[in-house]
């Protein structure tokens, strides 16, 4: 008996409750809203993809990816779902408008190299309801290679956002949880802070030597580990507040949501 033949995925028939189109399809019609809201419809067609890239919510990649059959190249816009965890749904897409102005910026702007959010940036984010801040949070510098934002009460975006999601629209799926490393992890976010670094801190007075305590604030991780002798500095990136063996004192800091924070001696043995 002759082997029946196998339809390919492609050739199949869509099924609507097949998980690929389903979970894909809320990023696109996210975009698709936003582009016509925001944008009037300027930003170009672009590859929503999920990725896993550490230390990042999201990024835009241009030309990231070309036809096989010698097409044009096509955009990468990249959603990281490990960052789903603990966000609201507009907590995620406030991610996919900030990687959306880096496609109306390589469309119809002048970007600057390297990534590095410039002045054009920051007055389309503004003018959208989005506040560039490298902290974050009020006052922080609006341009820079590292930048986070926040939302402008009843701004463009606020006001967009609140029009998707009274359709219905939502978010189905995040990374599964997994245990870390052992010892204390505690990925903050930014609307976490103040209040939360004196819980982190006061917890971590209570470590016992040899934990490994953690501290994760957008781009700035710092990883301390609890000694006989004291703290010592075992991984830190792009903010060192132990130089040279030296424990944190009055006159030297912590990272407290990307700033530099004083704290008081008496928390570290």
């Amino acid at each position: 008996m002759k082997a029946k033949k196998m339809a390919r995925s492609y050739e199949q028939k869509a099924d609507p409750d097949r998980i690929t189109p389903v979970e894909y399809s809320g990023p696109q019609e996210a975009f698709d809203h936003f582009n016509l809201e925001l944008f009037d419809g300027s930003l170009p067609d672009v590859f929503i993809t999920y990725q896993r890239k550490a230390h990042s919510h999201g990024y835009f990649s241009a030309d990231r990816f070309s036809g096989r059959s010698g097409e044009a190249h096509h955009h990468e816009l990249a959603l990281n779902p490990d960052a789903f965890i603990g966000q609201t749904d507009k907590q995620i897409l406030q991610t996919l408008v900030h990687e959306q102005h880096h496609v109306w910026q390589h469309a119809v702007g002048k970007p600057a190299p390297r990534g590095y959010h410039n002045k054009e940036w920051a007055a389309k984010m503004k003018s959208n309801g989005l506040q560039p801040s490298s902290t974050g949070m009020v006052g922080g510098k609006e341009t820079g290679q590292h930048m986070l934002d926040y939302v402008i009460p009843g701004g463009r975006f606020e006001q967009s956002y609140e029009r998707l999601a009274d359709t219905g629209w939502k978010l189905n799926l995040e990374s599964a949880h997994r245990p870390g490393p052992k010892g204390l992890f505690l990925p903050l976010r930014n609307s976490d802070c103040p209040d939360s670094i004196g819980l982190i801190f006061s917890l971590a007075a209570n470590l016992q030597f040899g934990d490994r305590f953690v501290i994760s604030l957008g781009h700035i991780r710092a990883s301390r580990v609890k000694s006989a002798s004291g703290w010592l500095s075992e991984t830190a990136s792009e903010f060192d507040p132990v130089q040279a063996g030296r424990e944190p004192s009055h006159s030297q800091g912590w990272a407290d949501c990307g700033q530099a924070r004083r704290i008081d001696r008496r928390i570290f043995p």
